[in-house]
């Protein structure tokens, strides 16, 4: 769990992600760069900056549907950001949440809204008191850090709550566009 600052239900946003989802990304992003200067290298110059997108998108695609997403607490309510869409929540606007294969927000109007930078803890093997293999699931700390935001806010009135909105994330959107535009253009000079 990446988590800023260490409290996060400190006065000021929390930030949460999974620790898997950076090193995904960073991974893919890693392995990019050396296929990016590999080609840059060992291609035909008139070639080499068309088949660099193909070395590209890749390192794009995982920064946008890991490397983005993530979910901020603070005492107003939450930001979700999506890899395509950023929402923000007030405490009041959240009637409950959904946890089976993820956090997903059920709001007081509107349809559930997931949280991709939060996904369930997963499932782990235990033995039970008879000693047979049982199915158990993992518990987040990430989750569970926004119960307890909204067990801590959601009950306070503030004055002025923000509006619930919902956004397009443009550049997120246009980047991977022009990304996989790049890959398609690299894809007919192999």
């Amino acid at each position: 769990m990446t988590a800023h600052p260490s409290d996060p239900l400190a006065p000021h946003p929390a930030v949460l992600r999974t620790a898997g989802s950076r090193v995904i990304a960073t991974t893919v992003g890693l392995i990019c760069a050396v296929a990016l200067v590999t080609v840059m290298l060992q291609a035909r110059p008139d070639r080499a900056a068309g088949l660099a997108g193909l070395a590209v998108a890749p390192a794009v695609l995982a920064w946008v549907l890991y490397g983005h997403p993530h979910l901020r607490l603070s005492p107003q309510g939450l930001w979700i950001a999506n890899p395509f869409r950023t929402h923000r929540l007030p405490w009041s606007e959240i009637i409950g949440f959904d946890r089976r294969l993820g956090l997903s927000v059920e709001r007081r109007t509107g349809r559930p809204v997931p949280a991709w930078a939060l996904p369930a803890g997963g499932r782990r093997f235990t033995r039970g008191p008879d000693g047979r293999r049982e199915i158990s699931a993992r518990p987040s700390r990430q989750i569970d850090a926004v119960l307890e935001a909204h067990a801590r806010f959601g009950s306070s009135e503030h004055i002025h709550p923000p509006a619930a909105e919902s956004q397009w994330n443009v550049p997120n959107i246009v980047v991977l566009g022009l990304a996989l535009g790049w890959f398609a253009l690299g894809l007919t000079m192999v």
